[in-house]
């Protein structure tokens, strides 16, 4: 599917200029994570093709949705990439995935993990000569709230940012990074609510009423790519994203009504009631901690103060523009990912025996509901439990789950299907 989400981005500071930066080749760890899928197709269309995708092909972990590698592995060898198996947890994967890599971009999936790991491949990196890394992140506005996902992305920022600390007796990197830090993705209704959306017509969420500072993929994914390809100018730097203002959860259920091309009823309760549901799906209790923080997030009214926004032109600067609103978002679909147009008006589920198809339908045909769980996004960034940032990738030993980011780095990939989120509401 075409990405012509980098529109905003001048061609000539990406693959031309007086002297391209030798960027390449560059490894994206979670190439089916919302962030790192725009990023590599944004990266192909403006003429870098040395790119090395890591895509999970095994196993997920108990609570976490079974994965659409098969086929961005199909999508991207076609486009003559190369695609490894990848999991950064596990150090048998490092030495195969770094050879002669330049730059990393890194969105960590959605996943039951220890910081401490993370440390580890940063290192290896460094010792495998890698020039820039760049980690999408969750924005550190909330480090002194008590949310898993939040504290985990934390402590993996220092990993880059610090060179001694947290850990005692571990010799960090001191090879030059970027940190993208964003808020809760406007990608993660569409990944982590797919079915309630498409099948139930219900938008359910526990921010009770708060404002939400949603962050476009787009522009996140726009953001990486122009620090990818002018990385020098970049070194060393965290950029905080936000958006122009905040969005009403009710708000977007009519957005999502537009999507869906059907009407979607916006069901708000309490924090505890969210929880309880997603207890009943019998969820691993790590991500049940993550996705009602996320709600908890929202919910604290942080999201609603003009300090939330204050960073909004770090986006500006490195997009060339301003940030996409929700109805933007959702109208670029040629942008989007599997998990994301399941289910809308333009692409609907076709379910044949052991695996979901997407199909085109006529604009002029009515959306078909049902068919399948669809929805999931792998972009969350690693939990460590946490959102992501939406953003996936997630995202998430997986195994891997990216965004990023979104936060932010919350991206990510939506939990196992264990009946429709908040099925007995």
């Amino acid at each position: 599917m075409a990405t012509n989400f980098l529109k905003k981005i001048d061609p000539t500071q990406l693959v031309g200029g007086k002297k391209k930066p030798e960027i390449a080749p560059v490894f994206v760890t979670n190439g089916t994570s919302t962030v790192g899928y725009r990023v590599v197709k944004g990266l192909v269309e403006h003429g870098h093709k040395d790119i090395r995708v890591g895509v999970w092909k095994g196993p997920r972990q108990d609570g976490v949705s079974q994965d659409i590698g098969p086929e961005v592995l199909d999508e991207f060898e076609a486009l003559g990439l190369t695609v490894i198996n990848f999991d950064w947890t596990k150090e048998s994967f490092w030495t195969m995935s770094l050879a002669g890599i330049k730059t990393v971009f890194c969105t960590l999936p959605l996943m039951e993990a220890d910081a401490s790991k993370f440390h580890d491949f940063v290192e290896a990196c460094r010792k495998n000569g890698v020039k820039h890394f760049i980690k999408t992140s969750f924005y550190t506005s909330y480090g002194n709230y008590p949310f898993p996902y939040v504290k985990f992305q934390s402590d993996c920022d220092k990993s880059l940012t610090e060179p001694k600390e947290p850990i005692p007796g571990v010799t960090h990197s001191t090879m030059p990074y970027t940190i993208l830090s964003s808020s809760h993705l406007m990608s993660t209704p569409l990944i982590y609510q797919g079915p309630a959306l498409r099948n139930d017509r219900k938008y359910i969420t526990a921010s009770y009423s708060m404002g939400v500072n949603y962050v476009s993929p787009n522009d996140l994914a726009r953001a990486a790519v122009t620090v990818i390809a002018d990385d020098k100018k970049h070194h060393n730097k965290v950029y905080t994203f936000s958006n122009s203002g905040p969005h009403l959860d009710k708000e977007i259920a009519t957005s999502l009504a537009k999507f869906y091309g059907a009407q979607i009823e916006h069901i708000e309760i309490g924090f505890h009631d969210f929880q309880a549901v997603l207890k009943k799906r019998s969820l691993p209790d790590w991500l049940v901690d993550v996705m009602a923080g996320f709600e908890r997030m929202k919910a604290s009214g942080f999201e609603e103060k003009k300090a939330a926004y204050a960073h909004v032109k770090d986006i500006e600067k490195l997009i060339g523009g301003q940030p996409e609103d929700f109805d933007a978002y959702l109208a670029n679909r040629s942008a989007m990912t599997r998990q994301e147009l399941a289910g809308s008006a333009e692409l609907v589920i076709d379910p044949s025996p052991g695996i979901d198809k997407l199909s085109v339908k006529d604009e002029d045909e009515a959306p078909v509901e049902g068919g399948g769980e669809g929805g999931e996004d792998e972009e969350k960034e690693t939990a460590g439990g946490g959102e992501g940032g939406e953003e996936k990738d997630t995202s998430e030993g997986e195994e891997e789950k990216d965004t990023s980011g979104g936060g932010g780095g919350g991206e990510g990939e939506k939990p196992a299907g264990k009946g429709d989120l908040m099925a007995s509401v």
